[in-house]
């Protein structure tokens, strides 16, 4: 007998460091946004369920670094990526775009939240916006227990938002940003042109 209910959010364990997206058998961070997305399983990653999903760290990654091959992870759908794998209310995962691209753009209306992330390493190659993290204009971005820092622009463009620049709604608690450095005529370490509430954050 079938029975209809309340369809609860998915949890999606991440348990390795790589960043592809090559069938072999293991979830990576960037296939667990997909299977998030999609509400389909990718490789290892267990597929979402079209609600709030959950993304989480295997304890083995505690203090690991996900090097991104090279583009920035883009989230589409209403999720939650919870890096603080010992629950410390600090950052236990990094997201290092290696100076090639942003680390997240986030272009979805559904709520996002970033918590216990360091997002290091990304740029914005062009004149623009955001350099770790790019969010749309229909966006609601939380981020938490989070470091933004070592980011910027490439060749010293000019961007708005050199650690995260947000077109929607923003909220920072318990984040710090730093070292995101100034590209020539560059404008601020996070800069909103929307709501921003900033909770316990350094900036």
């Amino acid at each position: 007998m079938m029975h209809s209910g309340v369809l609860q959010a998915a949890t999606i364990t991440v348990d390795t460091a790589d960043d592809d997206t090559i069938v072999n058998g293991n979830c990576t961070l960037r296939e667990a946004i997909s299977a998030a997305t999609a509400n389909g399983s990718v490789d290892a990653c267990v597929g979402g369920n079209d609600v709030n999903d959950t993304i989480v760290f295997d304890q083995t990654l505690e203090d690991s670094t996900i090097t991104l091959a090279g583009t920035e992870l883009t989230v589409t759908s209403g999720l939650t990526i919870d890096g603080d794998t010992n629950a410390d209310d600090a950052p236990n995962i990094t997201v290092d775009a290696n100076g090639e691209s942003r680390g997240f753009s986030i272009n979805t209306s559904e709520p996002v939240t970033l918590n216990g992330i360091k997002v290091s390493g990304g740029v914005n190659a062009a004149f623009g916006e955001g350099g770790g993290i790019f969010a749309g204009s229909s966006s609601n971005l939380t981020v938490s227990n989070s470091s933004i820092s070592d980011n910027g622009s490439a060749s010293n463009h000019y961007i708005d938002g050199l650690g995260i620049f947000s077109r929607g709604i923003l909220t920072l608690d318990n984040v710090e940003l730093r070292n995101n450095n100034l590209g020539s005529g560059s404008n601020g370490q996070a800069l909103n042109v929307k709501t921003a509430t900033i909770l316990n954050s350094v900036i």
